[in-house]
């Protein structure tokens, strides 16, 4: 049964979803049903795994490990393959290679819109590629890894300042009539919760996003850009960029994933703090090793079946990490990973915000069906720039042309705000999908 906490699929409710602010006094009162009986399962898991809480920790005891030799040897040998791959077909540019990614080309015209088609990133010093490596193999092995300091602490504030003001200004254009599928991703349990699609043009707050981006993609000691080289590669897809802000209040979320149980990976998906993390805030609890199997799937699928005490016992067993984290500091992991975010005490806790983007791996066919089957209906990402995809590649050499232009442009201008008419028919489709669970029969 599919239900979406951002696009996820939800095993703790039996029901379908149905979304608050319907008309239906029938389908509302379904829908404030449902969300207590969510709230008292997620409230049960948590109360089962409270007790065998540990810090996820950003060197995990896998490095140790016999397997992780083993996993960084088949890592490097895809990553090769991968490069030589590209250069057969792009004549040897290398990463950040392939023309005809850039915004012109997914419009199918030219692709003078994107001028960095043949720029040549700055390459990843050696120590920063073994780095990366490491990473990689930690969240192959684990389904997670923390990965400490990747933006600077002014960084942080900063873009948790524009994203804050981006949550306002959606709230306005939103009651203004804009459908809130442009402004804003679709929550499970989302009383005290928004998760806002951001910018990466055409907005005052969309500069200390960018900058952000930078730090993480373009500068040539990007944070994360020898991981996600390791990972997927410059043809990866940009499948979802927001932010999840929760506040005083918003409860507690049961154990889920992000996608269904597939044999490889479909998405990697990263959570980076904005600000510290406290426990009253409600910090993000993982499962490590839930991604490599579909055995933890079923044992999630209901309280029936299979049995509530199986559940339980997996739920302790499952050495739960919860992700204190301070600003700056992110979590990547496998959308197949279990995991679910914590209650935000109505009276300790204060604003939670977490700069959330996730990008595809371009080697399965799943992601290749995700994309033809409507999956962007429930990416968490603006439908502008769903309908004309970012690769890791244009993204990366768009951040390196501007910082060696003087004269301030945008690197994303050809990608615009994300709410164009290019994106009216994504945006149909998106409150379509939401209309249909929005009907009493929707949640029986």
């Amino acid at each position: 049964q599919r239900h979406h906490h951002r696009r996820h699929y939800e095993y703790a409710a039996p029901v379908r979803l149905v979304k608050e602010g319907n008309d239906n006094a029938v389908s509302f009162a379904l829908y404030q049903e449902q969300q207590r009986a969510l709230a008292r399962t997620a409230q049960d898991e948590a109360d089962v795994m409270r007790d065998v809480l540990v810090d996820l920790e950003s060197q995990p005891e896998i490095f140790a490990s016999g397997n992780f030799a083993k996993t960084m040897n088949q890592l490097r040998r895809k990553q090769k393959q991968r490069i030589k791959k590209k250069q057969n077909a792009f004549s040897g540019k290398g990463f950040g290679g392939g023309a005809g990614t850039g915004a012109g080309a997914s419009r199918g015209t030219s692709t003078s819109a994107s001028t960095s088609s043949t720029v040549k990133l700055p390459p990843i010093s050696p120590q920063a590629a073994q780095r990366g490596l490491e990473q990689a193999a930690v969240l192959v092995e684990k389904g997670v890894v923390r990965i400490n300091s990747v933006l600077s602490p002014e960084t942080a504030a900063s873009m948790r300042a524009a994203i804050l003001q981006e949550r306002s200004d959606s709230e306005t254009a939103v009651a203004k009539g804009m459908p809130s599928s442009k402004r804003f991703g679709d929550l499970l349990l989302s009383e005290h919760r928004r998760e806002v699609l951001l910018p990466l043009a055409d907005s005052p707050n969309a500069p200390a996003i960018v900058h952000a981006l930078d730090e993480l993609f373009g500068t040539p000691t990007a944070s994360l850009r020898p991981l996600l080289d390791v990972l997927v590669g410059e043809d990866s897809i940009l499948y979802e960029l927001a932010s999840l802000v929760s506040e005083p209040g918003a409860n507690q979320q049961t154990v889920h994933a992000d996608m269904p149980f597939t044999k490889e990976c479909v998405l990697y998906t990263a959570f980076l703090a904005l600000q510290d993390v406290t426990f009253d805030m409600g910090p993000t609890t993982f499962l490590p090793n839930t991604h490599a199997s579909a055995e933890p799937h079923t044992k999630l699928k209901d309280d029936n079946n299979p049995p509530l005490f199986v559940k339980n016992e997996f739920l302790k067993q499952s050495q739960p990490r919860l992700a204190l984290l301070h600003a700056g500091d992110v979590v990547v992991f496998d959308s197949r990973a279990l995991h679910c975010g914590g209650r935000n005490d109505p009276n300790k806790g204060s604003t939670r915000a977490l700069f959330n983007f996730s990008f595809t791996n371009p080697t399965t066919t799943t992601t290749t069906t995700l994309f033809q089957q409507g999956g962007v209906n429930m990416a968490s990402i603006r439908p502008g720039y769903a309908t004309r995809p970012l690769t890791l590649g244009t993204l990366c050499r768009e951040l390196v042309v501007a910082a060696a232009n003087t004269n301030g442009n945008d690197p994303f201008q050809a990608w615009g705000d994300g709410l164009g008419p290019e994106g009216d028919e994504m945006t149909k489709q998106r409150e379509q999908y939401r209309r249909q669970r929005n009907t009493p029969e929707g949640c029986l």
